[in-house]
């Protein structure tokens, strides 16, 4: 049995969550930001905590140590200042009696962070619970959302051009399907190949005609592209995005040939944080070089240095209209969304 903490909790519990992650066992987005919520619920069910402020510090210190083990999993940060987020908002959902409501909101941004609590922790506990278990449910419809603006973006005998392999993308494209009939132009996005996985998701959709291109050919078919369509790992602070490798190349193209760039993007993918390309440290993952070059090429190996990094940085110049669960804004008015989705306090809370 594992051993266990002052508060209950046991104490691997944490780090067997930070695991799972770390090693595969948890994968693709959606999946990770339905099991961070999961995580958080658990902890507010079952550590011990005797007020409010008591639980934000505490989930404060669950989501530094995430962004210290978990560097380059932002979405799990993420969602766990989306949590805290939404207890403050409880909290605070009503001033406190005679109190002019200008005033309180004042208090919610300017104050120390401390609460004037009118309930029990037991109650307050019911209630947070609840509200984690509803923000579950807004997780689970979000893909469905984004799918549900497909026929707002896409036309009968519209060109779209995509690149690898979003889930995302592949049901927005699916959804436009139902009613209009254009062409996806895929790009293979080597060395993994996965836009491979999105032609042979497509392949049964009769009004969808898939074309598969190399990377190389990208620039030369984008002037028949009337518009791409892509996913993103995370939508930064400033609109820019954390994306596989190759989609800089793929938006600067659109860009010369003024070609519309979409992205699909799920609310738990906002971040606000901010990651500079110069840094490839905290920004960056370099994979094995194997992908690029097999070890047969034993000589060439020995004498170069080979960095095959997973991710492109996308500055938001770049980008026309990101669509998430709610509603297509410019990259301009992505820190507004992120205003509301996470508090300034909590913002920081990795650092």
């Amino acid at each position: 049995m594992a051993r266990a903490t002052a508060d209950g909790l046991p104490i691997s519990a944490s780090l067997q969550f930070i695991n799972d992650i770390r090693y595969g066992k948890i994968t693709g987005s959606y999946n990770i930001a339905h099991a961070t919520v999961c995580f958080a619920r658990k902890i507010i069910a079952t550590r011990k905590w005797s007020s409010v402020d008591g639980l934000l510090q505490m989930l404060q210190a669950e989501c530094r140590m995430m962004a210290e083990c978990l560097p380059k999993q932002l979405i799990v940060t993420n969602m766990i200042r989306r949590i805290l987020k939404m207890i403050r908002d409880e909290v605070v959902r009503e001033p406190t009696a005679g109190e002019p409501l200008q005033e309180s909101l004042q208090k919610l941004w300017l104050g120390d962070g401390s609460f004037k609590e009118t309930a029990s922790a037991k109650e307050w506990k019911t209630l947070i619970i609840e509200n984690v278990s509803e923000f579950l449910a807004e997780l689970e419809t979000c893909g469905d959302n984004i799918s549900a603006q497909a026929e707002d973006h896409i036309k009968s005998g519209d060109t779209v051009m995509t690149l690898s392999y979003s889930k995302t993308v592949e049901s927005f494209l699916k959804a436009a399907a139902v009613r209009q009939r254009f062409t996806v132009i895929v790009a293979q996005c080597a060395p993994l190949n996965k836009g491979l996985l999105l032609a042979e998701a497509l392949k049964n959709c009769k009004t969808i005609r898939v074309q598969v291109i190399s990377d190389s050919a990208i620039f030369s078919s984008m002037s028949q592209t009337s518009k791409v369509i892509i996913g993103t790992e995370e939508v930064l602070g400033d609109g820019s995005l954390r994306a596989v490798a190759g989609t800089y190349s793929l938006c600067l193209s659109a860009h010369y040939f003024r070609v519309p760039v979409i992205v699909c993007s799920p609310f738990y993918k906002l971040t606000p944080t901010f990651l500079s390309e110069s840094n490839q440290e905290d920004f960056n993952e370099l994979r094995s070089p194997m992908e690029l070059v097999p070890f047969k090429e034993a000589e060439i190996v020995c004498k170069s240095e080979i960095c095959n990094p997973a991710f492109d940085l996308v500055p938001s110049h770049l980008i026309t209209l990101l669509i998430t669960n709610v509603s297509g804004n410019a990259p301009s008015y992505i820190y507004r969304l992120i205003n509301e989705l996470y508090h300034p306090k909590d913002a920081l809370c990795d650092g």
